[in-house]
């Protein structure tokens, strides 16, 4: 676990309703269950990302630009993949994309070694 996210969930248990066990590390709104997935991205996540014109993202979206993004951060692929519950031909063949710049730079060397 890294420093920032040690000290963020310290932070959280110091203002989480119930700490306790058996209480939820992630509880609902009416902490009688854990936080679900769908219902962050429903009542949370999703509101927020339409505010600001991504209202087209989805959770799906979030994985593919966590896992371009580090591995143009150069972590490394198996790493990459455990951390998104994936093998690494997983990770690497369906989630992590090629940005931009580096499809233009390919395109570049494509054409001078033609054109030569």
């Amino acid at each position: 676990m890294t420093a920032g996210t040690r000290l963020l969930l310290s932070e959280w248990l110091d203002v989480l309703p119930n700490g306790e066990p058996p209480g939820w590390l992630f509880p609902c709104e009416h902490g009688r269950v854990p936080l679900g997935r769908d219902n962050v991205w429903r009542g949370s996540l999703q509101p927020r990302f339409e505010k600001v014109g991504l209202g087209w993202a989805s959770l799906q979206a979030l994985r593919r630009t966590y896992a371009t993004l580090s591995r143009e951060a150069g972590v490394d692929a198996k790493t990459r993949a455990d951390q998104m519950g994936h093998h690494v031909d997983v990770s690497e063949n369906e989630y992590a994309g090629t940005n931009l710049v580096a499809k233009i730079q390919a395109g570049r060397k494509l054409e001078t070694a033609v054109i030569q």
